[in-house]
């Protein structure tokens, strides 16, 4: 089993070039059961035509969109594509005041064999310290419920220190994460795209996919964990 995380930047890659064939490419690499995706940028409406719908079309998996700004004719935000049957949606408002809107998508997923849900949140939080301690809070509490069910939290979390209050309260509720650096994406710094499992045995290795493509397709590398199935399984 393999999640995938990745900021695609509007679709404009490090050429200032828009291009949804070219994210489409990069994530088809991937091969990825579940993918996050942050900053998407679609016309209309998000899941039944534009760009979310066409990378859906292309890779056989099924939309789901996690809008912050929407509007008639537009959706910017978070979203999700999975191979996996959805079983509950949630789509939480993180938004801090005179702050770009954020939010927190939640979906249950069901792998297929049976077995529990996969619990599962994408995020994209905020650029300023105040504001990322104000959404974490409410990711926290989001953590606090359903602990016997297994969770992954993946997305962008805009923590440029390693030791960040961010980082700490994310571990606390969810064991410490692996990482691996995924900006900027020509020049990897900083490991700003984050996923974390509960239960954390059941992660198999994390990787930043470093290509040419992924390279120039965004600003962000993708962000791949491999999962354990049997390991996701209680008891922990």
């Amino acid at each position: 089993m393999r999640v995938a995380t990745y900021n695609v930047h509007g679709f404009v890659g490090t050429d200032g070039v828009r291009s949804v064939a070219r994210v489409g490419d990069v994530l088809a690499d991937l091969d990825a059961d579940v993918i996050a995706l942050q900053e998407v940028d679609a016309p209309g409406r998000a899941e039944e035509d534009g760009p979310l719908f066409e990378l859906a079309t292309r890779l056989g998996m099924t939309p789901l969109a996690g809008p912050t700004i929407a509007g008639p004719s537009r959706m910017y935000g978070n979203a999700l594509l999975t191979r996996w049957p959805i079983a509950r949606v949630q789509r939480h408002d993180i938004s801090v005041s005179g702050r770009e809107p954020r939010g927190m998508l939640e979906a249950w997923l069901r792998p297929p064999g049976g077995g529990a849900s996969l619990r599962t949140l994408v995020t994209h939080l905020g650029l300023g310290l105040r504001e990322r301690r104000r959404q974490i809070e409410a990711l926290s509490d989001a953590l606090a419920t359903f602990t016997d069910v297994p969770t992954v939290v993946m997305g962008d979390f805009n923590e440029w220190r390693p030791r960040g209050l961010t980082l700490l309260r994310m571990n606390d509720a969810m064991g410490r994460a692996p990482k691996a650096r995924s900006w900027p994406s020509r020049f990897p710094l900083f490991a700003l795209d984050r996923i974390w499992v509960r239960p954390r045995r059941a992660i198999r290795g994390i990787w930043a996919v470093r290509t040419p493509l992924s390279r120039s397709a965004s600003d962000h590398l993708p962000l791949c964990l491999g999962l354990d199935r049997e390991r996701l399984r209680p008891p922990w």
